[in-house]
């Protein structure tokens, strides 16, 4: 590689007096694998989400790594990649660096996240410039200071690109095939040449040569340019295929709270700052997208105007000026999360970054399903199957039930937002990062104020315990153990079928057919085996033999969990995916103990009528041994009626008509143990 490097050149620049800061680009270093799953997984995120989101605010590159399998892309200049994996100290993929920060994957980096970088500002501008000349890429990096002089040491990064890499055929074995930004070659030294900076209001220009290979497409190459301090902070970069930079004349805050627990009928009230930017006054568009049941109402006030619901409005605001909007939201009795979307942006200069803030509000709900926020299948979010969770509960009788993400659970957890919430739904999928060791100690606090939890997916238990697996965290793999009675075993890749324990309440699933193209046409079924601890009970097995399902529970906590290897999503038989999720519901509300549901203790009790009932019912029993008590429960476990029932009595009337409308359980208790529940509905 031929390079000409130090051609330094001051070059006094005209400051004015109301020169800002430059514009702060979000640079990201991404290492991927084209054999790497996950990385198929997450990648379409970052994508669509991030790259798709903001066309002239972020610089991104790809180091393809050299495993875990075979990566065309890695072999053409693997030295060089390995520099960038050691200079991080990369050790699973996919990983991604912002401004020189480890986020971890892809799909976990936010839009918050990148307007927190885009408007801080810099006070270190890079431009660069890029000619190919017959077979050399010619490359001018000018760097200057245009605000103080940050203190410490500096390098300058330089490498050729190229833009969009598209196979018609996998290279590797993942089944991506279009891949963005690829690194190529390095002008610079492997992780820079130091620089430095020069001072306030003048610039140092950098040239280099870059032979041309013939494996790269000449029209896709481009240049990038970072410069990074010795403690990895990247504080500006610039590619030769920015534009000129435009004027950020808005900008749009956090929310005073991003999420929030709502009352039914009580108004909660949210402030977003928005900011003119600019040296004059500005007209600016602002939007509000409410989605929320239609007994909730939402509203945006900023300046004067409202906006109802969902709609937009322009709003003049003057120079270098912050006011406040208020987004209000009033919950009917309704279950839901709701969510209420702010966007900002200059009306004066369209093109213009636009800035997006989001806040969510829980109200009403005791079911929670929690659907992956990284999670994805052929580039499908765990979003688009969580109708199987929602079904099933419908089919429980529930109506207090929502969904949310994990980002949503995780701030909820800690914010004690979810005291009205008696039972999770985690819906993993095949997914990376589904629990760390903040989540679970939140979790464990949730389930310890007597609560319900339900996981599944593939590769779960895999992640957290395997020892080839680089997420293993021993605070997650004691989570398991000591909440959901579960201990791994293998990655369980040659199965097909499921069956359900024909003696335990899950008995009526039966046998299940599993789908192994779910995620990927290649079959890639990783569904884990794993093995009962103390408290654990198997609930189904593959191919009759290894531990596919457990259920737990806790009496003295009134800790109910399950946990499933593999996601009813993979299930063939579409009413099987549902039955799963209901018969869970069941189990979290009706069952105290591991032995109630044999035949012998359901027969004790018989059948209620009329049901749905909405005044006077009637509760038939067996041959009662002994005398028990009846009792009703709701959906929270709470118990709203007792009544002793003694030795031979085969029948009780009972007025109803004093609960409200909704789904219930009926119990008969010997003791402290619960012997047999059933499930009742009131109507009005």
């Amino acid at each position: 590689m031929k390079k000409t490097f130090t051609l330094l050149l001051p070059l006094a620049l005209c400051l004015s007096a109301q020169a800002q800061l430059a514009k702060k680009y979000v640079y990201f270093e991404h290492f991927t694998q084209a054999s790497c799953p996950p990385c198929a997984q997450q990648n379409p995120i970052f994508e669509s989400t991030i790259m798709a989101a903001y066309p002239t605010g972020i610089h991104h590159i790809a180091y393809h790594t050299s495993w875990p399998g075979y990566d065309p892309m890695n072999t053409h200049n693997a030295p060089q990649v390995a520099s960038r994996v050691s200079y991080y100290g990369v050790t699973g993929v996919p990983n991604m660096m912002l401004n020189g920060a480890n986020k971890g994957g892809p799909a976990g980096v936010t839009t918050q996240m990148v307007d927190q970088v885009l408007a801080q500002g810099s006070p270190v501008k890079v431009d660069v410039t890029q000619t190919i000349e017959g077979t050399d890429i010619k490359i001018k990096v000018t760097v200057t200071t245009v605000g103080d002089k940050p203190a410490g040491s500096y390098k300058l990064l330089t490498a050729v690109v190229e833009r969009d890499i598209v196979y018609t055929s996998a290279p590797g074995t993942n089944g991506e095939k279009a891949f963005p930004n690829v690194f190529r070659k390095m002008a610079t030294a492997d992780n820079g040449n130091d620089i430095t900076l020069p001072e306030k209001g003048l610039s140092t220009e950098y040239n280099f040569t870059v032979p041309v290979n013939a494996a790269w497409k000449q029209e896709e190459m481009f240049s990038l340019a970072a410069v990074q301090s010795s403690t990895r902070e990247v504080i500006n970069s610039g590619t030769s295929l920015d534009a000129p930079a435009p004027i950020t004349y808005g900008f749009l805050g956090d929310p005073s709270k991003s999420i929030d627990a709502g009352t039914s009928g009580v108004q909660g009230t949210y402030s977003v700052p928005v900011k003119n930017t600019g040296s004059s006054a500005g007209n600016f568009k602002i939007t509000l997208t409410s989605v929320n049941p239609s007994d909730w109402a939402a509203a945006l006030t900023v300046g004067g105007t409202t906006i109802q619901g969902t709609g937009e409005a322009q709003i003049s605001i003057p120079a270098n000026t912050t006011l406040d909007a208020s987004v209000m939201v009033t919950p009917g009795s309704s279950a839901a999360v709701g969510e209420y979307v702010i966007t900002f942006e200059s009306a004066d200069a369209p093109g213009t970054i636009v800035f997006t803030k989001t806040v969510r509000i829980i109200a009403n709900v005791n079911d929670l399903v929690i659907n992956h926020s990284e999670a994805t299948s052929d580039g499908k979010a765990t979003k688009s199957w969580e109708n199987i969770f929602l079904d099933g509960l419908n089919d429980a009788g529930n109506t207090a039930h929502a969904s949310a993400d994990t980002k949503f659970l995780l701030e909820a957890l800690k914010g004690g937002l979810l005291t009205d919430v008696k039972s999770l739904y985690y819906n993993v999928g095949w997914s990376i990062g589904s629990f760390d060791g903040e989540m679970v100690a939140e979790l464990k606090k949730f389930l310890d104020s007597g609560k319900n939890m339900f996981v599944s997916g593939q590769d779960v238990a895999w992640e957290y315990s395997d020892g080839q697996s680089p997420y293993r965290n021993t605070a997650v793999i004691n989570f398991f153990r000591d909440y959901f009675g579960v201990t791994y075993v293998s990655d369980n890749s040659a199965v097909y079928t499921m069956n359900a324990d024909a003696n335990e309440f899950f008995a009526a699933v039966g046998n299940v057919v599993l789908n192994r193209t779910f995620y990927t046409t290649a079959g890639n079924c990783y569904p884990d085996d794993i093995k009962a601890a103390t408290g654990g009970v198997p609930i189904f097995r593959y191919n009759a033999t290894k531990t596919a399902g457990i259920r737990f529970s806790d009496n003295t906590k009134k800790i109910r969990t399950v946990y499933m290897g593999v996601g009813p999503e993979q299930f063939s038989d579409a009413a099987k995916k549902n039955q799963l999720l209901k018969l869970t519901h069941d189990y979290f509300y009706s069952v105290t103990s591991v032995n109630e549901n044999s035949a012998a203790a359901a027969g004790l009790l018989g059948n209620v009528a009329p049901n749905p009932a909405k005044d006077m019912i009637t509760f038939s029993f067996g041959n009662l041994p002994n005398d028990m008590t009846l009792s009703i429960i709701d959906v929270t476990g709470k118990t709203v009626y007792t009544q002793p029932v003694w030795t031979g009595m085969t029948s009780t009337s009972i007025k109803v008509d004093q609960l409200t409308a909704g789904l219930y359980f009926y119990q008969l208790v010997d003791g402290n143990n619960v012997v047999a529940t059933k499930k009742l509905t009131i109507t009005k």
